[in-house]
């Protein structure tokens, strides 16, 4: 099976702290069959900075989420 992306995101939730540069945006998405949450929280310029989150508790929750232990 061809893949065009490396990254399959399924939801992604976002939070406005105040002002547009203060914001968390989270991506669930799934890499290579296993769920991985994504975050960025760039404040400046029109680039999308995304990383793994080291919120563990964002990780695990999507994690039960995909695995169906919700």
């Amino acid at each position: 099976m061809k893949r065009d992306y490396d990254y399959h995101v399924v939801s992604i939730f976002n939070c406005n702290l105040g002002n547009p540069e203060q914001h968390i945006t989270y991506l669930l998405s799934v890499h290579d069959g296993q769920p991985v949450a994504l975050v960025d929280q760039t404040t400046n310029g029109s680039d999308c900075m995304v990383k793994e989150t080291a919120n563990q508790e964002v990780r695990t929750a999507f994690a039960n989420i995909y695995d169906g232990n919700y």
